[in-house]
C-alpha cells in the first residue's frame, strides 16, 4: 500500500519594500503588498498562487560592535488552503532568511 503525496502549490508574491537606515546605526526593512502592482508576475505556465502581505519586516538593532538584534514581523496572507504543518514549517524557515545588510 503506497501512501498520498500531498502537493502543495507554490505561492509568489509582489511585495514593495522601504529600506531606512535610523541615525543611531539601527535599520527598519518595511514590506507590503498593494493590489496596485498585483498584475506584475513572470509569465509562467504553472502559476502560482498570489499571495497577500499585509506588513512585514525586519529591525536590525546594533547591541555592539561584533552583535545585532534582527526582529522579523510578518502578517502573511498565503492564500488557498494549506495543511497546517506546511504552515509551521513555512514559519519556523522565516527568521533564518537574514541577509548582509550594505555598509
Amino acid at each position: 500500500m503506497s501512501k498520498k503525496m500531498l502537493v502543495v502549490s507554490p505561492r509568489d508574491f509582489v511585495l514593495i519594500s522601504h529600506f531606512h537606515r535610523h541615525p543611531d546605526g539601527n535599520v527598519t526593512i518595511t514590506v507590503f503588498s498593494d493590489d496596485q502592482y498585483q498584475h506584475l508576475r513572470p509569465e509562467d505556465k504553472n502559476r502560482a498562487i498570489r499571495g497577500g502581505c499585509h506588513i512585514g519586516g525586519w529591525y536590525y538593532q546594533k547591541l555592539s560592535e561584533t552583535q545585532t538584534r534582527a526582529t522579523l514581523i510578518l502578517e502573511l496572507d498565503l492564500k488557498g488552503s494549506l495543511p497546517q504543518w506546511v504552515i509551521k514549517a513555512a514559519n519556523t524557515e522565516q527568521g533564518s532568511q537574514l541577509f548582509k545588510l550594505p555598509e
